[in-house]
């Protein structure tokens, strides 16, 4: 069998990663509480700061609501700092 590696998740492409995430935990049977678990070992960079700030402020993290909020933070449009986004504003 070939052996399947988790992927990194560095913030970009955050359907990509969920697609491939999912595909790795059908394959291996992974229980949702391990889903989050090893979600965190993949984030790389910024990612691993978010992931840590978003799992200090949410109450009942599941594989659900984690999905969501990537989905939120890391789908382009919310991309760089509040600097950033304010020399935009016109």
């Amino acid at each position: 069998m070939k052996r399947v590696e988790f992927p990194t998740f560095e913030g970009t492409n955050p359907m990509g990663w969920i697609a491939r995430v999912e595909r790795f935990f059908n394959i291996q049977n992974i229980s949702e509480r391990e889903k989050i678990k090893l979600a965190y070992i993949s984030m790389e960079r910024g990612a691993s700061y978010w992931f840590r700030f978003w799992k200090k402020k949410t109450k009942n993290p599941s594989w659900t609501t984690l999905t969501e909020a990537l989905q939120r933070r890391f789908d382009g449009r919310n991309r760089g700092s509040i600097f950033e986004k304010l020399a935009t504003v016109r």
